[in-house]
């Protein structure tokens, strides 16, 4: 049963597995990695009483998936890309009713494997740039404007890249996500750290008062900009599929 939607695998169609697939899964949350399970109906090859779905080199762990839809005024969106992380089978007897379900999540799961140990400089934003390209992902990044120094106070992180990006996320009042552009067959990984919903970009106009008193001035100072560095000590430690 083919479905109304398209699915790449390291950015290649795979238009003979598409008419294989029985259903497909995606669940996203805003503060939680996207997850996405694909299950496809697992034929026995009668020739060679084996299931060739089972030894199919392009759904092992590790290959990257990319589900991509139709987003109702005739543009395609990408809901979630990652890498396979989990396989499920389940067998019938007869050969009818079989399946295998392969599951995996956004780019956010790999942010969760390493730990790391970094003393980090420099805004706060300049800091989540300096992460998300390591990952190859384009940077959606709302400027911070508190700096850290080696000669004041460094910004350390002791722990995965994600917990740190969530935790400087929540420090600004921010969030953090991963979404997609699509052009074509091609898609882009976005990091986004800003709030969301979007703030306005100017104040609220005062409202005008009837009260006289001393007139009172506000003022703010945005530090100078600076590009971040950081030492690190990096124990990695990636658990086998």
């Amino acid at each position: 049963m083919a479905l109304d939607c398209i699915l790449l695998i390291d950015n290649v169609p795979v238009v003979d597995l598409l008419e294989l697939v029985d259903s497909v899964r995606v669940e996203q949350s805003l503060g939680e990695p996207a997850r996405f399970s694909v299950r496809l109906v697992a034929e026995l090859d009668e020739l060679v009483r084996d299931y060739p779905l089972l030894v199919d080199p392009r759904l092992r762990p590790g290959a990257v998936v990319s589900v991509i839809v139709d987003d109702g005024v005739g543009q395609q969106a990408c809901l979630v890309r990652g890498p396979i992380d989990r396989h499920q089978i389940h067998f019938e007897s007869g050969n009818v009713g079989s399946w295998l379900e392969i599951s995996g999540g956004d780019r956010r799961m790999e942010m969760a494997r390493a730990h790391r140990t970094v003393a980090w400089s420099g805004r706060d934003s300049d800091i989540v740039g300096a992460i998300l390209a390591g990952y190859g992902l384009v940077p959606d990044v709302a400027q911070t404007t508190r700096l850290h120094s080696d000669l004041s106070q460094t910004q350390n992180q002791s722990g995965s890249d994600l917990d740190f990006l969530n935790r400087l996320a929540r420090r600004n009042g921010f969030h953090f996500w991963i979404s997609y552009r699509t052009a074509g067959l091609a898609v882009v990984e976005v990091g986004n750290f800003k709030p969301s919903p979007p703030r306005p970009t100017s104040p609220p106009r005062p409202r005008s008062s009837t009260r006289s008193g001393p007139a009172s001035r506000s003022t703010s100072a945005t530090a100078a900009s600076r590009p971040c560095s950081a030492s690190t000590s990096t124990s990695t430690s990636t658990a086998p599929f």
